[in-house]
């Protein structure tokens, strides 16, 4: 790899040594930045979109040691593995032949396919024009070049958090109403109006045991690829999963109204086998409803 990269700012190109990317104590402080993982063994999927092959070397070294890095070389490329590799995060070029890091934003903005996938530009330009035009298109961050990877970093870990907010929120492990609320501002207004009309759906089937993911895909008026996709990425589970969890919080809460014993609230779920709902209520609570209900 060169040890210079060429940047344009405003029509003039300016040569940077690669170490002026990085801050002094940027390779300690990665180290301690102890990025998420969404699954113990698995890192988060990193889309690199930049037509530069420094660039893109260079975030690849950097990065890979903590996600895994898949790399695009122009925005034509970007948006085909946008919609391909279904990455968790995208870090973008604004200048680039072709379709430019605004652009692309704006069509994975627009797509409810991708709309999702937050997207962090690194751009030469500095005015407060661009960075609100980055901010228009629908990116979720603005950086200037040259950056630091420890700001980098940070934006990443932000971005991947307030997902894993959103996943702990559908395991139950932090629900609240004014939490919900706060989640979903969150989020982009489509995706906040599907998971809503999940939710509504969920409730609704909860309790008819031949409830299936076609069904509750056509319901969602959406195919069941794309709704297999949409629901994984937003709450953490595939749809399945997520049935079987939301039955196991309303089972709690029916359990905690000591009024039902827990072969009634077993059927009350959608669930006719109670020794495979005893199995489940375990997996998600880690305790028997027996147990559950004498804590």
């Amino acid at each position: 790899m060169t040890e210079q990269i060429v940047v344009v700012k405003e029509n003039k190109q300016e040569v940077y040594n690669l170490s002026e990317f990085i801050d002094v104590n940027d390779s300690e402080i990665l180290i301690n930045l102890l990025p998420i993982e969404p699954v113990a063994g698995k890192k988060y999927k990193v889309l690199v979109i930049d037509d530069n092959d420094d660039i893109r070397d260079f975030l690849t070294e950097k990065l890979s040691p903590y996600y895994e890095i898949i790399t695009a070389e122009d925005g034509d490329k970007g948006m085909t593995s946008s919609l391909e590799e279904d990455p968790d995060l995208i870090i973008c070029d604004v200048m680039m032949p072709g379709i430019n890091g605004f652009e692309l934003t704006r069509k994975l903005k627009d797509n409810f396919a991708t709309c999702h996938i937050p997207v962090i530009l690194l751009t030469a330009y500095i005015s407060d024009e661009h960075n609100t035009e980055g901010i228009q298109a629908g990116a979720e961050a603005y950086i200037s070049k040259p950056f630091s990877m420890k700001h980098l970093m940070l934006q990443i870990n932000k971005l991947l958090e307030k997902r894993e907010r959103l996943h702990k929120h559908y395991a139950g492990n932090e629900f609240s109403e004014e939490l919900k609320e706060e989640i979903h501002q969150d989020i982009p207004e489509r995706d906040s109006k599907f998971l809503l009309m999940v939710e509504e759906l969920l409730d609704e089937h909860l309790t008819n045991p031949d409830f299936s993911v076609d069904e509750f895909a056509t319901m969602a008026n959406t195919g069941r690829t794309l709704f297999f996709k949409k629901v994984k990425y937003l709450t953490g589970y595939s749809p399945n999963e997520l049935i079987r969890v939301r039955r196991m919080i309303k089972a709690a809460e029916l359990l905690k109204t000591y009024k039902h014993n827990v072969s009634e609230v077993s059927y009350m779920v959608g669930i006719n086998d109670p020794f495979y709902f005893s199995k489940c209520f375990k997996a998600q609570f880690g305790c028997s409803p027996s147990h559950y209900i004498n804590s």
